[in-house]
């Protein structure tokens, strides 16, 4: 009898390619397979995708994608929390493919305003993100440092935003109330800047 050599795909990789305060982006690839020898590879085709996300605040959902789906915005999500997301593949004859391996992700804390200065005419404040308080994540980051690890745990984390609106609102009576438009800032004032407005 006459062997027929095969190779098997490569595992789907998962990865976050953004993650926010309440919302990320995950995307997932199958890398190419490195088949020199020329194995027979299968007629596969992938019908769809599974995509399971877990968090320690009691989060769960299943999400059925059709092939394409990849990047896949998921929302409804807490700040400072870990999501545990899988994604694996469906094929045209029905069979499901394995598990990727799990993503741990935390996303980011929620910002902290502070106001630093009130006038009769004027108003400065600041904002800053404070460090992660998710032991959980930080457990997990420990545990990848043991040398005799027995598990790696993929690990992704939410980082600075480029982008912030800032929106003031007043709570004086209608006649007098008014709402100031949002204001979109990439590249905050310095504190000459802040001097000359308020010279004007």
């Amino acid at each position: 009898m006459d062997e027929i050599p095969l190779l098997t795909p490569a595992a789907i990789q998962l990865n976050a390619a953004e993650i926010a305060e309440d919302f990320m982006v995950l995307e997932w690839v199958r890398p190419a397979p490195q088949n020199p020898e020329g194995y027979h590879t299968g007629t596969g085709v992938v019908t769809q995708y599974q995509l399971r996300i877990a968090g320690d605040d009691g989060y769960s959902d299943d999400v059925y994608l059709h092939e394409g789906a990849s990047p896949h915005v998921v929302r409804g999500l807490r700040p400072d929390r870990v999501y545990e997301c899988m994604v694996r593949a469906c094929y045209n004859d029905e069979e499901w493919g394995p598990w990727c391996e799990v993503l741990h992700a935390l996303t980011l804390p929620r910002l902290q305003v502070r106001c630093e200065l009130i006038s009769e005419a004027f108003t400065t404040f600041s904002w800053a993100r404070p460090a992660s308080q998710n032991k959980r994540f930080v457990r997990l980051q420990k545990d990848n440092r043991e040398p005799d690890a027995e598990v790696q745990h993929k690990l992704q984390r939410g980082t600075q935003r480029p982008l912030y609106e800032v929106r003031i609102t007043t709570r004086a009576p209608a006649a007098d109330g008014h709402a100031l438009p949002p204001a979109t800032l990439n590249d905050p004032p310095d504190d000459e800047e802040i001097e000359e407005n308020q010279a004007h």
